[in-house]
């Protein structure tokens, strides 16, 4: 006890739980409680000012990873990395999230997912310059088919004439 209390008995010593995370930070003295802290990879889920963390969580899984066991009230989440064809993009307590299937909304992929970010839908713009460049080309071929013709037909003409001027 740190101060006279009136009790007849002194206070038993909390222990740390490592199970839950929880490490010693001060051992339990005649005169003040055990202080205990959580271990790396753990959060305070319950603090008090007098006797330190009263229970530890595990840190929410990071980017590009999602809970893979849940856990309890005394006890965190443990996390995977996010497998093929799911995300998080933010530290969660949750699974990873598929991504988005842009052909179900009848809509195209325009970026592929990521373990961090979601599928990019949309529908592709053909732009100004590709439209010009189709325009152009289709242009030309026709120029050059109808420049064809006229060489054939011209040819074709011009060897019906010989033929008509020379019998032999």
């Amino acid at each position: 006890m740190d101060s006279p209390s009136g009790q007849i008995a002194c206070l038993r010593c909390r222990a740390c739980d490592p199970d839950h995370g929880e490490v010693e930070q001060s051992p339990c003295t005649p005169s003040t409680p055990t202080t205990c802290s959580c271990a790396p990879g753990f959060v305070c889920s319950n603090l008090s000012p007098e006797v330190g963390c009263l229970s530890c969580t595990r840190d929410p899984c990071p980017a590009g990873q999602g809970v893979s066991k849940a856990g309890n009230d005394s006890w965190g989440s443990w996390c995977e990395p996010c497998a093929q064809g799911t995300f998080s993009s933010s530290p969660s307590q949750e699974p990873c999230t598929p991504w988005t299937k842009c052909g179900d909304r009848g809509l195209q992929t325009l970026r592929a997912g990521s373990p961090v970010s979601d599928a990019v839908c949309g529908r592709e713009e053909i732009s100004t310059l590709q439209t010009l460049a189709v325009a152009l080309s289709g242009a030309v071929v026709g120029s050059l088919l109808l420049a064809t013709v006229y060489v054939v037909r011209r040819r074709g003409f011009l060897l019906l004439r010989a033929e008509k001027l020379d019998p032999s």
